[in-house]
């Protein structure tokens, strides 16, 4: 039996393996540990309510203070606002609402407050009304310019994805580095991205379609030996997008070297198989680059799956 990959999510999850048996030729998933069906089913479930409610690679993308601080948080934000629904009933009711004996006089007070005030509030609407919705709109306006300001101003050095896009675009067009000051100043705070890419991208990802798509052994071979064995991922393109596979060991610098590998394979596709260490040259260069004008690369904010594998079995 040949072993082709062992596969995890995170730091807890289920162990795979993807094989290929004896005297034969494709691709198969085994369970390291033999879960039953419901056990996968109750994994699956807890997947969903972590991924809903965690943050991503918990609890590995966070400090070992990170459930108690939220566990407590949550209490005192849950004790806030019950506190907030009993002081309200207690004013409502202090005044009469919802009692079958209050005070005559304090209803009365009561209706006399609630139509006086909604008088007053016509009147003041009445003379207001030539400009109220002009400055309803420009305070509106000023609102969300100021956001979009505030967001601006601040500099971020470390590369997400529009972030990084905008650089790759420049270096790939021009051989140029640019500083994190311009880049922030092109990229986008509201809908959409200021480049994309081609292709569906998704890093972090399972080798479960992997074996899918290639399903002999010698596929998947052949696709492994594209790759310089000291790298820290593997690409390829199944039916439905691009797959960064990242092995356990793999850092925030190699998961920015593969989606500049990725970048590069969306502008030629054979460069991955044909012109590989061409790919790896410029890596290296546009690292330096990067360095040199500032950029933080040892943390990334790109979108990761929390899927690790070993290929070096």
């Amino acid at each position: 039996m040949k072993i082709h990959f062992r596969e995890q999510y995170g730091s807890t999850g289920e162990e795979v393996l993807y094989v290929t048996p004896d005297n034969q030729d494709a691709v198969v998933r085994v369970n390291v540990k033999g879960e039953k069906p419901k056990l996968r089913k109750r994994l699956s479930l807890r997947r969903f309510f972590q991924n809903l409610f965690l943050p991503a690679g918990y609890p590995d993308s966070v400090s070992g203070d990170y459930l108690a601080y939220q566990k407590w948080d949550t209490v005192q934000a849950f004790c806030s606002t019950i506190s907030g629904t009993l002081t309200t009933h207690a004013i409502l009711k202090g005044v009469g609402v919802g009692s079958d004996v209050a005070n005559p006089l304090s209803a009365t007070i009561t209706w006399v407050l609630k139509d006086g005030m909604g008088h007053f509030g016509r009147i003041i609407f009445a003379w207001w009304k030539g400009v109220l919705y002009g400055l309803f709109l420009f305070v509106t306006l000023l609102h969300i310019y100021a956001n979009i300001k505030a967001v601006k101003s601040v500099c971020l050095r470390t590369f997400n994805e529009a972030r990084y896009l905008i650089a790759l675009e420049e270096y790939f067009k021009s051989g140029t580095m640019l500083s994190p000051e311009q880049v922030n100043k092109l990229e986008r705070v509201t809908i959409g991205q200021t480049v994309t890419l081609t292709a569906r991208v998704k890093i972090g990802c399972s080798a479960r379609e992997l074996a899918q798509y290639y399903r002999v052994c010698y596929d998947l071979e052949n696709l492994m030996a594209c790759f310089d064995s000291r790298d820290k991922f593997i690409i390829a393109e199944t039916r439905n997008y691009v797959g960064v596979y990242l092995h356990f060991t793999a850092k925030p610098l190699d998961i920015i070297k593969a989606y500049f590998y990725v970048a590069s394979y969306l502008q030629d596709k054979n460069q991955l198989r044909d012109r590989y260490w061409e790919i790896q040259n410029k890596w290296n260069e546009f690292l330096n680059l990067a360095q040199c004008e500032g950029w933080n690369v040892q943390a990334h904010l790109l979108k990761t799956d929390e899927y690790r594998l070993d290929w070096r079995i």
